[in-house]
């Protein structure tokens, strides 16, 4: 046992370990299952509590596909 806690190939694991660590920590947060259900509960308590600004407009939004229906 001693061997191995005095082994260089061992203390250099550990080390590359370590300075992986915050990536890996990181990219579990941003594509875990829980990563995602809390940035869908902050997403939607911004919703909710930031301030809504609105603007008034008479025009109408008209979409770019026009349907043309031929009656035969």
């Amino acid at each position: 046992m001693n061997h191995i806690t005095s082994s260089l190939v061992v203390s250099s694991l550990l080390d590359l370990v370590k300075i992986l660590m915050p990536a890996v920590e990181a990219s579990c947060k941003r594509h875990s299952p829980v990563g995602c259900h809390q940035r869908a509960q902050a997403a939607l308590c911004e919703l909710h509590t930031l301030e809504k600004r609105f603007e008034n407009t008479d025009q109408l939004m008209v979409s770019g596909v026009h349907i043309i229906c031929l009656f035969m």
